[in-house]
């Protein structure tokens, strides 16, 4: 078998494909999540990357605030966790009976959906037509009432705020932007070697935070 990332932010699941005829096969994971809330600030200030820098008052503000959110989409990617709160919608075309939430963490599901190919939308019960399973990190609705084309879940994910997001994690990104900051000032510097554009110290602090997916 063959897997594909299917979904629109490109890393939070995989959908499997026949190598022959190209057809989905069910899934536990969303073909498709976007966010429908965007989250709000940041998850380290520009103030307190400033207060780092050798020059804090010759810092572009616009500038530090592009590489602090650059650099925490590379975190959650790399972690295939959401940081900040923000409300988000998956679709899972032809799931099974059971299917996983992602990204983590997962603080709470709004709505649930059985959609059919008129676009009709039912809206599913708890404890009736599905029940759920897990908490944070391994949330998983099953035994779905999956009479439906396809089945569409609205939930919110993030740790909360800045301060609700584990230290290290701040930590990670603080450093990152340093480091970026440095490369981008001296050009001479040698490239460090990365993993998704992550440098090792980076990745030793966060690490832990990467999600194992219990099947």
């Amino acid at each position: 078998m063959s897997k594909s990332q299917t979904s629109s932010t490109g890393y939070y699941g995989w959908r499997e494909s026949d190598t022959i005829t190209g057809i989905g096969l069910p899934s536990w994971f969303a073909s498709d999540i976007e966010t429908t809330i965007a989250p709000v600030g940041l998850v380290v200030s520009v103030a307190l990357i400033k207060a780092g820098l050798p020059s804090p008052n010759m810092a572009n503000d616009e500038l530090i605030q592009l590489d602090i959110e650059a650099v925490t989409d590379q975190v959650e990617r790399y972690l295939s966790r959401d940081l900040l709160s923000r409300t988000r919608r998956a679709i899972y075309y032809r799931p099974t009976n059971a299917v996983y939430i992602n990204p983590v963490p997962v603080s709470a599901i709004t709505l649930v959906q059985g959609v059919d190919r008129e676009a009709n939308a039912v809206t599913l019960a708890l404890n009736v037509d599905y029940y759920k399973r897990g908490y944070g990190s391994n949330v998983q609705l099953y035994d779905i009432n999956n009479q439906y084309e396809y089945l569409q879940v609205t939930y919110t994910t993030g740790y909360g705020a800045s301060a609700d997001v584990p230290a290290s994690i701040r930590k990670a990104i603080v450093q990152e932007v340093f480091r970026q900051f440095k490369r981008r000032q001296d050009p001479v510097i040698a490239s460090d070697f990365t993993v998704d554009s992550l440098s090792s110290e980076a990745q030793s602090l966060i690490r832990s935070y990467i999600v194992r997916r219990v099947m």
